[in-house]
């Protein structure tokens, strides 16, 4: 019950947040909003060592790693002063964890010379996706320290993010064959997925003309998964989130 009231007073503020960012673009001049589209790569991992999964023993050996994949957004940022700005907007997100163990039955091998080129791994791939409205407030470091940077801009930012989930899914990979491994992909769907879920974002933006460099780092308020859902107790983890990309400025 304590995460739950956790949830809702930290959704109750970002709305709040999210509303007044929607009244300044209302009110205020459209010169003063800047549109820009970006695209990037997510590398997410989760903060247990051991897989989560219903029943432990059977991923005891599965050791941590990270899930990487995409994200794909569009901001709108309202100067709020030269060097101050308050941005929002509209992202599609993947995000998750995943876990790995050494296969001893299969090794993958040069189909030329027949010689092992590479081990065989067993993954366990969490995977989560969302549709993600930030609420970041950025500062553009050149203009504080009055540095010359020819209209480039160097911003560190910092807000809440709101996401939505609207896929998860656990995939595994299966060998089949001899030990020349013929390697297949399946997917079950894990409805125990939170619906909503915020995080507190970070990071720093590079601006010159029209591009936009960023790298970002996230991590979860809350839980991912609801760990009172049966099946689901073991599901307790905090997913931490690094990304980097490239946008454009669209004005």
């Amino acid at each position: 019950m304590k995460n739950k009231s956790k949830r809702k007073w930290l959704l109750t503020i970002f709305l709040v947040v999210s509303g007044y960012f929607v009244s300044l673009v209302q009110v205020h001049a459209q010169d003063k909003i800047q549109y820009s589209f970006d695209l990037g790569f997510t590398i997410s991992y989760f903060d247990q060592k051991n897989a989560p999964y219903p029943t432990p023993e059977l991923v005891d050996e599965f050791d941590k790693s990270s899930r990487t994949s995409f994200e794909i957004g569009g901001n709108a940022a309202y100067a709020l002063s030269n060097a101050l700005s308050l941005s929002s907007g509209l992202r599609y997100t993947e995000r998750g964890g995943a876990y790995k163990t050494k296969n001893p039955d299969f090794v993958y091998v040069n189909q030329i010379t027949g010689n092992q080129v590479d081990d065989a791994y067993n993954y366990l791939r969490y995977r989560l996706v969302y549709l993600e409205i930030p609420v970041l407030v950025k500062l553009d470091v050149f203009d504080v320290f009055n540095i010359e940077a020819n209209d480039s801009k160097l911003r560190i930012f910092g807000g809440v993010s709101g996401m939505l989930n609207i896929g998860s899914k656990l995939r595994y990979n299966i060998f089949e064959g001899s030990s020349d491994a013929d390697e297949k992909w399946e997917a079950d769907k894990l409805d125990g997925a939170e619906s909503l879920v915020l995080s507190w974002t970070g990071g720093v933006e590079w601006n010159g003309g029209p591009l936009i460099f960023y790298a970002r780092y996230s991590k979860n308020l809350g839980d991912i998964y609801d760990i009172t859902e049966p099946g689901f107790e073991n599901f307790d983890v905090e997913m931490t989130t690094i990304s980097f990309g490239m946008g454009i400025n669209l004005n």
